[in-house]
């Protein structure tokens, strides 16, 4: 948008935005896109958050159980999509590194230790947090 020439329709539109009407409201009067009325509300400052902020503490309680993407995306209902940007951002974090990571696993490297099955299971709450 920046250095283009604003058209009748952008004008019209971002008047209309500016005077509260819904951008729906706006693409139907204006004849232009969603995407374009998005746009002249962005470069005034009007877009706001489609949905309302999501709490991502069932997202992390089912990452923290070991769950699939996937089967966190069913549980929780977030698009995959959602969860990977979350993902990305930090906003959840996953032991997707641990994934290969079993009970078993650390009981065969840690070998004979006589208390084998007590470190196991601080080595599991450990790569769980």
């Amino acid at each position: 948008m920046s250095g283009e020439r604003l058209t009748m329709r952008g004008f019209q539109a971002m008047k209309l935005l500016e005077q509260g009407v819904s951008r729906d409201e706006v693409a139907e009067r204006t004849g232009l896109s969603e995407v374009s009325v998005w746009k002249y509300a962005k470069k005034l400052g009007l877009v706001t958050r489609r949905c309302e902020p999501r709490d991502w503490a069932p997202v992390q309680a089912a990452l923290d159980d070991g769950l699939t993407y996937r089967d966190v995306a069913e549980k929780t209902g977030v698009p995959i999509g959602s969860l990977n940007d979350a993902l990305r951002r930090g906003v959840v974090t996953s032991g997707r590194y641990r994934a290969s990571v079993t009970r078993e696993k650390l009981r065969q490297t840690l070998g004979n230790h006589p208390d084998v099955d007590a470190l196991v299971e601080v080595l599991w709450k450990g790569l769980r947090k």
